[in-house]
């Protein structure tokens, strides 16, 4: 009889220790199969207190109905997409390393919802530029026909803009090694009627060489949730969206910095490089105004060490789907990832953050 009652015994207390808490689950192992270049933290991924639900109909007091019956806050639609809605745990921390199965696993039981998936915190890094003293820093001796291409500008790096024109500013044997965009600019095409916004850490529309071209149409605040992509410029890495933008849209010939490859564009900004990476917010900022945006600029990504792959989620790849399909009315989106000529380094040129 005492042998039965201590085996009773031992089967409840496995049985107590198998019960999952708080409907949350550790992460054993990471199937890197299917891998969004997931932030890792002790080898383990990080969770938000975020779903991301797409309903079958695009209602939003239907979401809100079925949010709170997951004792969950309805945040409305994410980007422009259709049907697809953000919910919140409110009390959960907004960074765990645990996920929520049975929450999880409920949502995508529900009959309205198409599915239903727990947000993860993803490592994305800028991009930047080729290294330093890969262009020489020095000037050559001047032919005729260099000078008549010097004298195009009068801003102050233009010379030394060797990826716009190159007249042998580095070196006499690589003339001509460029992208061939004077041909461009002398029939016509230097940006206007198009409006390109930098999906970044942010712009500062307040640069010389900046805010003549500066839409704020074109631009958001996804970190701070404001209208304005100014960047928190107490951090002083914080300036890489505003030299994607001089990259892109610099102003032509007014004595200040250099020159952008469509200097007459429409320039946005979408701050949303300065916070936590989510697939949500990715999504956002991709089909931010996509009915107005022509081109988005994104030099950033998964971690750039040469093994470390990352693809889109499956909101960032609707985004993508959505603008192929409804951007600008039908003509299309593009996204480009170099700022249409990340071949070259805005340190050889000498700008530092005063000049982008």
């Amino acid at each position: 009889m005492i042998f039965r009652r201590l085996a009773f015994t031992s089967l409840l207390l496995v049985a107590a220790l198998a019960i999952p808490v708080h409907q949350y689950e550790m992460e054993d192992e990471i199937d890197t199969s299917d891998h969004l270049g997931e932030l890792l933290e002790d080898g383990k991924r990080v969770y938000t207190n975020i779903w991301a639900i797409e309903l079958d109909e695009d209602d939003e007091k239907l979401a809100d109905e079925i949010a709170r019956d997951f004792d969950l806050k309805h945040n409305g639609r994410i980007g422009n997409m259709r049907r697809v809605f953000e919910f919140v745990h409110e009390g959960t921390n907004a960074r765990v390393k645990r996920r929520a199965v049975e929450r999880t696993r409920q949502l995508n039981d529900h009959p309205r919802i198409k599915w239903a998936e727990q947000q993860l915190v993803l490592e994305r890094n800028k991009r930047d530029y080729l290294p330093d003293g890969y262009l020489r820093e020095r000037e050559l001796e001047r032919k005729v026909r260099e000078e008549r291409y010097k004298r195009i500008f009068n801003d102050p790096g233009w010379e030394k803009q060797w990826y716009l024109l190159n007249w042998g500013q580095t070196d006499e044997h690589l003339i001509g090694a460029d992208i061939e965009v004077l041909d461009v600019w002398r029939r016509g095409f230097t940006g206007n009627g198009v409006v390109v916004s930098i999906l970044d850490d942010g712009l500062d529309h307040t640069h010389p060489d900046l805010k003549r071209n500066y839409d704020p149409e074109a631009s958001t605040d996804l970190n701070d949730n404001d209208d304005d992509p100014f960047p928190n410029d107490s951090d002083p890495y914080n300036a890489h969206g505003t030299k994607c933008a001089g990259e892109v849209g610099a102003q032509e010939d007014n004595e200040i910095c250099g020159v952008g490859v469509a200097f007459n564009v429409k320039l946005g900004g979408v701050r949303m490089l300065d916070g936590t990476a989510t697939d949500k917010l990715e999504a956002s900022a991709l089909s931010f105004k996509y009915d107005y945006i022509d081109i988005y600029s994104n030099c950033w990504g998964p971690k750039d060490d040469g093994k470390t792959f990352g693809r889109p989620g499956p909101l960032g790849r609707k985004a993508f789907e959505d603008g192929a399909k409804y951007g600008r009315n039908g003509k299309i989106n593009e996204f480009s990832n170099d700022n249409m000529i990340n071949l070259f380094s805005l340190k050889a040129v000498g700008w530092k953050k005063r000049c982008i």
